[in-house]
């Protein structure tokens, strides 16, 4: 009996692990503006009034650029409000949002200027070769499938007031009113549940943002982000 308790007991700790977030140190969410490195080689950076995952550093054009992403959700909201309103990412409640009060309350003015307006597409199976822009926008299906990014399910995972949650993303689901999400248990999803991605269902939010590291906020010798030039 006392074989078989502790055999239980092994299983459910493997399981708790396996649908856990990676952990990331309270010095890195509580960190000072620069950067910050885990075991596993995953790289972080306070920036704004968020901690975010760097995703990729490419140099474009002469400049070099970092791909953000945030490591926990920001808030919990509707992709529309109205399900009626569909899965346009363009025209979505969501992007207004991240555009207008998450933009201008989680950053200075300084801060405003190193964001680039980025240029990209719907992505996924039903984003066909729809194209948009904006400064803050969410993750695509292909983005998040992507092996670079995430190295697998429990990479996806996002904590929103202490608990795992689902979150958006800007491509469409298969109909009208569905919209592309990565679940609790860091599944990429789009599919066919009318319960569960409906784009008036709640779902936390994860920002997206490209980061100019050639900006004067960061060269200059007296800013306080100049240790984030240094991103590799």
């Amino acid at each position: 009996m006392r074989k078989t308790a502790i055999f239980l007991l092994i299983l459910l700790t493997v399981a708790a692990q396996a649908f856990s977030p990676p952990a990331l140190a309270e010095s890195a969410r509580d960190m000072e503006p620069g950067t910050w490195t885990g075991s596993d080689g995953h790289r972080w950076l306070r920036f704004g009034d968020y901690t975010w995952r760097v995703l990729k550093v490419v140099v474009n054009e002469g400049r070099k650029e970092a791909l953000l992403l945030t490591e926990d959700a920001v808030d919990e909201r509707s992709f529309n409000r109205d399900r009626y309103d569909g899965n346009d990412w363009g025209t979505s409640d969501i992007k207004e949002w991240l555009n207008g009060s998450f933009y201008h309350g989680a950053f200075s003015e300084s801060e405003k200027s190193a964001i680039l307006t980025t240029y990209y597409r719907y992505g996924g199976r039903y984003g066909g070769d729809r194209t948009d822009s904006s400064k803050i926008f969410l993750l695509s299906t292909d983005e998040a499938l992507n092996g670079d990014y995430f190295n697998d399910y429990n990479g996806r995972i996002t904590m929103w007031n202490g608990e795992n949650l689902g979150w958006w993303l800007r491509s469409p689901g298969f109909d009208f009113d569905i919209a592309a999400i990565v679940t609790s248990d860091g599944k990429v999803y789009g599919g066919i549940d009318y319960n569960y991605d409906l784009v008036g269902v709640k779902r936390a939010i994860r920002p997206a943002l490209i980061l100019n590291l050639s900006s004067p906020i960061f060269t200059s010798s007296s800013s306080q982000y100049e240790v984030l030039y240094n991103l590799r």
